[in-house]
Formats: C-alpha cells, sequence, structure tokens
C-alpha cells in the first residue's frame, strides 16, 4: 500500500468515527442524558467522554459496544447506514428477530471471547428492565 493509500485510508476511517461519534451525541441528546451521567456509567471522565463524542479521540470498538448498551440502542443504530447496509434497517426494527439471532450466533462463534461480555450486557440490560435473566 502506497503512503498515498494510507493516508486516504486514515482520513475515511477518521470521517467515519467522526460520523460515528456524532450519532453517539444525538442519540444521548435524543434521551436527555448529559455526558457526567454516561462518562460515570462508563467509568470515564467526563472529559475523555467528551473527546469520544466530538471526534477528537477514536472510539474503540469496545466502547461503542458499551455506549449503545448504555443507550439501550442496537449497536447498527450508532453506526451511518452507507456503512451498515441492510443491518442498518434490521438494527432499527426492520429486519427478522431469527436474522438478528443468526448473526449474533454467528459472530460469537467467530469471537467466542466476548461471550461473557454479550451475556454480561443482556443481563445488565434485563436488569436494568426488572427481567432479570439466569443463564446456564
Amino acid at each position: 500500500m502506497s503512503d498515498r493509500q494510507s493516508r486516504e485510508r486514515r482520513d475515511r476511517e477518521a470521517a467515519l468515527n467522526v460520523e460515528i461519534c456524532h450519532i453517539v451525541r444525538e442519540k444521548r441528546l435524543d434521551l436527555g442524558l448529559l455526558q457526567a451521567q454516561v462518562a460515570t456509567h462508563l467509568g470515564l471522565s467526563e472529559s475523555t467522554f467528551s473527546r469520544y463524542e466530538s471526534g477528537q479521540r477514536t472510539m474503540p470498538a469496545a466502547m461503542l459496544c458499551r455506549i449503545a448498551a448504555y443507550l439501550r440502542q442496537p449497536i447498527m443504530a450508532l453506526v451511518p447506514s452507507e456503512f451498515a447496509g441492510e443491518a442498518h434497517s434490521a438494527a432499527n426494527g426492520d429486519g427478522a428477530p431469527d436474522d438478528d439471532l443468526r448473526r449474533i450466533i454467528q459472530a460469537l462463534r467467530q469471537r467466542p471471547d466476548l461471550t461473557p461480555t454479550v451475556v454480561g450486557l443482556l443481563e445488565t440490560l434485563l436488569a436494568d428492565e426488572g427481567q432479570p435473566i439466569a443463564l446456564p
């Protein structure tokens, strides 16, 4: 890969990060949450979360997942539609639940190390709604 191609790729990735961060901010504002509230829940300083949200700091995928869980948003709802493809409509409730489950299972088969994190997110979300689950 040439230097020019590398720069172009970095520029595209930086632009995508800014778009994702903008979507996160909009979702947070729609829910009436303060940066301080989200930062505290995530165990971050408010300034660190602010830098994520403004796009000044690259948001790792794991942080995006944690933010999505806290905002109770499907992860694909925080990704620009041009990058999410068909998954974006599924994340917004247009897809079949069986398709979503198949994608989750496929992802966990590829990355079984993420299973405890996914289970933890589900337990947290359901407990917050007063619906604790007991997983084997």
